[in-house]
């Protein structure tokens, strides 16, 4: 919505640099996968423009997943890049919300091109383990 886009354009006011974290990770899948893919997706590409608004952004790290990158039940010994990408159809609700927001921050990254004002970086953890700040039946 229009409030949280101009929230996320305030909470990267004066900030050097920025740390896009993980998505809520739903204890069940939903029934209506975009209630996990949208917000994923609109939220990257949101931080992404508020950073990219504001000059004094230096860099923005995003976190995403490994699930974006590999298929776990897919034993494939190479080095990754942000070339590769897990195939998102018959994936979970949760990895096709990684893989489709990954692709599409590569995707604004590419698109301002040139006109870039900050570096740009995605961590692919396996495995965080903390508690949630948003409370809800999330993991």
């Amino acid at each position: 919505s229009e409030m949280c886009i101009r929230d996320r354009d305030i909470a990267v006011a004066d900030c050097n640099y920025v740390v896009h974290a993980a998505s809520p990770l739903p204890a069940e899948s939903p029934k209506d996968e975009s209630i996990i893919i949208k917000p994923a997706v609109e939220g990257t590409i949101a931080i992404l423009s508020a950073c990219y608004k504001h000059k004094e952004v230096k860099g923005v790290v995003m976190t995403s997943s490994i699930s974006a990158i590999i298929n776990p039940f897919i034993a494939e010994k190479k080095i990754f890049s942000e070339e590769d990408f897990a195939e998102s159809e018959g994936n979970s609700a949760y990895n096709r919300s990684k893989i489709l927001a990954e692709k599409a921050a590569w995707a604004f990254i590419t698109h301002i091109g040139t006109k870039k004002k900050f570096s740009f970086a995605v961590i692919n953890p396996g495995f965080i383990l903390g508690p949630t700040l948003v409370g809800g039946n999330t993991t």
